[in-house]
């Protein structure tokens, strides 16, 4: 009877919070939900040490997430899940450029973004700040009902915003323009007005920052602010933290501040530096994926460190939970109200009924994977007869043309303005290939073959020895557990030994079939380093002639020995078959101006495209990927947390199996059903697949 009696008691005690978590959904008065969203903030670099006012206000205030993640570490790509609750393979907007706000996505996805539900409920809905890189100001999006939106790219100063439909130009007054300051402003402004005329109206309000995307333009009062690392993107944060602080000020005037839920976090991280990159994003690594995540309301329990995985797919139906409207079955995120639910159910020391997922998928890239996946073509040349330099026909001065033959691009030689049908095989190749098949090649692999034998013999000797009946009928003499015990010892080194030159002769092997593998399909129309660079060369003259041509045509000559000649990024800034961006003194427009020279900055194509999965659960934190080059990463963060080690090969190949497996069904899935696949499990894996591999290993 006592313990029928104690149960009942924790039935109704969790009866009674579970109808505390979904009383704003009966009673018809719903809680106002306000995001601030940063561009480009990293957690990696600490950059919210610049925001102590933010940090106290929402994060010792509420739940900071310390496992939050980006599901595409690029800004258009980004913020279009965070609207739509979706990955990037199902709303399709894969980079800054394709189908940011084009026509199918103003048909499809943005009909379905967190704005509309919730307005359609209800709510007045407001934007203030950077919508996506590509929007024009020729419309309002559907789901606002109080719009402020920037067009193209984050700017600072001199940009143009549509208010409510009508453009409006804006300067470079810092106390009527910067644009972090006036967010703030409209923002307050549009809280006030609200409340005030619809008291009884519940308010969803977006607040897109600029900072601390570049140019990094910083306000007057913080341009002096840490002089000695001189870090622009933290001046920025500055006035973002400013304006969290004045906006919490007026809830908190307006006696709303209990029934307002406050969220903060970013569209990605960033990276300065890491990995041999000088600077950006768009790479799954945790400078990029990581951000901040901050969360605080009437149901969300004071200074709470949340560990479980959320990303930025998890916006959308949260909100949508918080206000009481179902969650469609198309958004593949989940709501993170759950885990506060559970926070508190923690706390009357009894099971929890919520699990949450462990794994997410990470992924980049336009390029189609079948592109890549047919060996037949050489992926060298088609990344370089990307660029219109090499098209056909041949012209002067044009050293190499591209043809398409049996669907592949294939490189051929310019010859006095004519193409050649003589394929040009690369001297890289040949002297590689002379190397595999040398007779020293051989002959080591030979000799090593041998050491394997000689070692083996020297084993099975030392076992022979171990097991022999002499040796037994020894263990009552007086000296036989030494003797014993030396045998033993000789005979681990004999096996270390053994173990060490068979494993060279396998990686022997191994690297001459990798080798051949690789350069079976490129051998013919191949580029080499060298070959490439002298083509980077012509290109850059043919440019440099192209624009003086030009400049001859129009009467206007410039001198580039000239103190007032600047080399634009064309033709100073030319890689194929890479993506470069040029930085001059000129990106930065205020204080603490660049000092340095001029420089390029290139990164790879080709291993921009990817899929990965980031996991984090009890006994795992790890990152596995899949580049579209059929390159694979596998990072273990609990002993390499900077992820200098790709330990991909060394790995079980079971494991891979199924990590590739799960990734292939993560990379179509649809719906938080799919995508998130929880498992009532007793640990904190909740995907099955992983605890199916920790027995394999």
């Amino acid at each position: 009877m006592p313990k029928n009696y104690k149960c009942l008691i924790k039935w109704l005690m969790f009866y009674i919070i579970i109808s505390c978590c979904h009383q704003y959904h009966v009673d018809g008065k719903k809680d106002h939900i306000i995001l601030i969203l940063t561009d480009d903030q990293d957690v990696v670099l600490q950059s919210m040490k610049a925001m102590p006012h933010t940090s106290r206000i929402i994060g010792r205030q509420g739940a900071e997430f310390i496992n939050a993640f980006v599901t595409t570490p690029v800004c258009c790509p980004s913020r279009s899940s965070i609207l739509t609750g979706m990955y990037v393979h199902n709303h399709q907007v894969k980079t800054n450029n394709a189908n940011c706000t084009s026509p199918a996505w103003r048909r499809g996805p943005e009909r379905l973004t967190f704005a509309k539900y919730l307005q359609d409920a209800g709510y007045i809905t407001a934007f203030i700040g950077k919508y996506l890189n590509e929007y024009d100001g020729r419309y309002i999006p559907v789901g606002w009902s109080h719009w402020v939106g920037q067009i193209k790219n984050s700017k600072y100063y001199n940009y143009t915003l549509n208010r409510n439909g009508k453009l409006e130009k804006h300067g470079n007054n810092y106390h009527k323009d910067y644009f972090t300051d006036l967010i703030a402003r409209e923002s307050i402004k549009f809280w006030k007005q609200t409340t005030n005329k619809y008291p009884h109206k519940p308010i969803l309000m977006v607040l897109s920052m600029p900072a601390p995307h570049g140019t990094e333009d910083s306000a007057p009062q913080y341009q002096n602010r840490y002089p000695r690392i001189q870090v622009p993107r933290l001046q920025t944060l500055l006035s973002v933290d400013d304006a969290v602080e004045k906006l919490y000020r007026s809830v908190r005037k307006t006696g709303l501040k209990e029934k307002t839920y406050l969220f903060f976090t970013s569209d990605h991280g960033y990276h300065l530096g890491h990995y041999a990159i000088v600077k950006g994003k768009s790479m799954p690594y945790e400078t990029d994926i990581r951000v901040p995540f901050l969360a605080r309301g009437p149901l969300i329990p004071k200074n709470l460190k949340v560990k479980e995985i959320v990303s930025n797919i998890d916006l959308a139906p949260t909100f949508l939970d918080i206000a009481g409207v179902p969650i469609p079955q198309h958004m593949d995120g989940e709501s993170i109200m759950q885990l506060f639910n559970l926070s508190r159910w923690r706390q009357l020391r009894a099971k929890s009924a919520v699990i949450w997922r462990d794994t997410i998928l990470i992924e980049r890239g336009k390029a189609r994977e079948k592109s890549y996946s047919n060996t037949k073509c050489d992926i060298k040349a088609m990344e370089f007869c990307k660029s219109s330099l090499y098209n056909f026909p041949c012209k002067l001065k044009q050293k190499y043309v591209c043809i398409r033959i049996n669907g592949c691009m294939k490189v051929r030689k310019c010859s006095n303005g004519k193409n050649t049908n003589k394929d040009p095989i690369c001297i890289c190749d040949k002297q590689f290939l002379d190397a595999i098949f040398s007779k020293d090649f051989f002959k080591n692999i030979q000799d090593q073959q041998n050491s394997v034998r000689k070692e083996r013999s020297v084993v099975e000797r030392f076992q022979r020895k171990i097991i022999s009946p002499s040796h037994r009928l020894l263990r009552r003499s007086a000296s036989w557990t030494f003797n014993f015990l030396d045998t033993i010892a000789e005979y681990n080194k004999a096996v270390k030994k053994l173990r060490d030159v068979h494993h060279r002769l396998l990686l022997m092997l191994s690297s001459s079939k990798d080798s051949l593998n690789y350069l079976k399909p490129s051998v013919n129309g191949c580029l080499c380093e060298h070959e490439i660079d002298r083509a980077n060369k012509l290109a850059s003259n043919a440019i440099s002639d192209e624009i003086s041509s030009q400049s001859s045509t129009n009467n206007s000559h410039f001198d580039q020995n000239s103190p007032n000649f600047r080399p634009t990024s064309k033709t100073s800034c030319l890689r194929p078959p890479l993506t470069c961006f040029y930085q001059s003194k000129d990106h930065w427009k205020t204080p603490p101006y660049y000092t340095g020279d001029e420089f390029c900055a290139c990164g790879n194509v080709n291993n921009n495209t990817y899929w990965c999965l980031r996991t984090i659960n009890k006994t795992h934190d790890f990152l596995y990927c899949e580049f579209v080059t059929k390159f694979v990463e596998y990072f273990d963060l609990h002993k390499d947390p900077y992820q200098l080690k790709n330990i991909a090969a060394v790995q079980p190949r079971r494991k891979l199996a199924t990590l590739h497996n799960t990734l292939k069904d993560m990379k179509t899935c649809q719906g938080a059903t799919q995508c998130t696949n929880n498992k009532l499990l007793p640990s904190m894996s909740k995907h099955l697949w992983i605890n199916i591999y920790n027995h394999n290993t």
